[in-house]
């Protein structure tokens, strides 16, 4: 298991792992060098043929979040986060857009919860 993956395992709640899931997938989308198909793949958490040596350590961080959340028993978390993100993005039309509006939103979210 990943650092950051590490730093999720236990128990958590449902914000934090609706959280978690979003920072992995903005970041996942943002340093990835891959493109579609294997920017889709990545994001998913499913194998990818052709990673660089970079996205396939980014590939495992984020696997490992996923893994994280959904041994907290959040499945149903990771699915809509990600679904969520990658309409909003235009992942899976092929182009990553209004990457910086989402990273947002899910900061936003993340400050929110803390007050």
């Amino acid at each position: 298991m990943s650092r950051r993956a590490t730093h999720h395992a236990g128990l958590m709640t449902l914000d934090e792992a609706r959280r978690f899931v979003g920072q992995s997938a903005v970041r996942c989308l943002r340093a990835a060098h891959a493109h579609p198909p294997e920017l889709v793949a990545m994001f998913w958490a499913t194998p990818a043929v052709s990673l660089d040596d970079h996205d396939a350590r980014l590939a495992a961080e984020h696997r490992g979040v996923l893994n994280s959340v959904g041994a907290a028993g959040y499945d149903g978390v990771i699915a809509d986060e990600l679904d969520g993100i990658a309409s909003a993005t235009g992942l899976y039309e092929g182009a990553v857009t209004n990457l910086e509006l989402i990273a947002q939103a899910v900061a936003d979210r993340e400050d929110s919860q803390e007050d």
